[in-house]
């Protein structure tokens, strides 16, 4: 019995993640539209990117381009986060440092993509694809909207799901017709 319960305790914690993700990318949009005035722009921008210029890789120049999208999400969530403490409607308390430590992390990890692709670094290449950004933006913009509650679950949910994400994208990369715009 103790082997079914374990069992059906991690069914429940996977079906949670998938949840949690769903909310973050198709539902919490509409319930605040101010964060769409980010999310539109980073879903148009991984909808063109993906399909005209990443379909089999990304060159420097995009990395750099999507690392700006990450500082530029980044900089609005503090932004959004310090205007919510300034009308009261988040208190100083531990998701508001966690908050600003995520985006704070979020910052490093633009500036990271763009200062490795001035550089030419090889792995900018690999965590500048427009697909990470886009993820990484998409999952966490609805806590600094106060949408969703910044928790373990949900940090969890959006590592464990990247790389099913990264590569669902590219299964459906492969079987979609290249656009002539994006053929050598």
């Amino acid at each position: 019995m103790t082997f079914i319960n374990a069992v059906a305790a991690v069914g429940l914690y996977i079906l949670s993640i998938f949840k949690i993700a769903g909310l973050a990318i198709f539902v919490a949009p509409f319930y605040n539209f101010n964060m769409l005035w980010i999310l539109i722009p980073v879903w148009l921008g991984w909808i063109f990117a993906e399909f005209f210029q990443e379909k089999e890789s990304t060159s420097l120049g995009n990395a750099i381009s999507n690392g700006v999208i990450v500082l530029w999400a980044g900089i609005d969530w503090i932004r959004t986060t310090l205007n919510f403490l300034y009308t009261k409607e988040i208190a100083l308390d531990p998701e508001f440092f966690g908050k600003i430590f995520l985006a704070a992390g979020v910052l490093a990890y633009g500036l990271i993509i763009i200062m490795s692709g001035v550089r030419a670094k090889p792995i900018t290449r690999y965590i500048g694809r427009i697909r990470e950004v886009f993820f990484v933006v998409v999952m966490f913009t609805p806590i600094y909207y106060n949408v969703m509650s910044l928790t373990l679950v949900h940090v969890v949910a959006t590592l464990a799901l990247l790389p099913l994400f990264y590569w669902l994208v590219e299964w459906i990369d492969r079987i979609i017709p290249t656009p002539k715009a994006a053929q050598d």
